[in-house]
């Protein structure tokens, strides 16, 4: 027997370092973090690539909650 659950815990909400200039939104979600990512933090080179690389795994937002909300919907997690 398979389980449908998706494994996301531990969920981490960041605010991004450069106002969201890079990844589209004032804050940023990340799933299954279980460290802080230098990417985001790092210079503008190293943080573009970081976001263009993993964008597609973050939930990004203009608010904490809106970058959760959009993490859950880009893993299919449906209420």
């Amino acid at each position: 027997m398979t389980s449908d659950k998706v494994q996301l815990w531990p969920i981490v909400v960041f605010q991004s370092r450069y106002s969201g200039v890079y990844e589209g939104g004032d804050w940023f979600a990340l799933a299954n973090c279980e460290s802080i990512p230098d990417g985001p933090w790092n210079d503008d080179d190293e943080c573009l690539d970081w976001f263009t690389s993993n964008g597609e795994t973050l939930g990004i937002g203009d608010t904490p909650d809106e970058a959760v909300s959009d993490l859950l919907k880009k893993k299919n997690v449906v209420f």
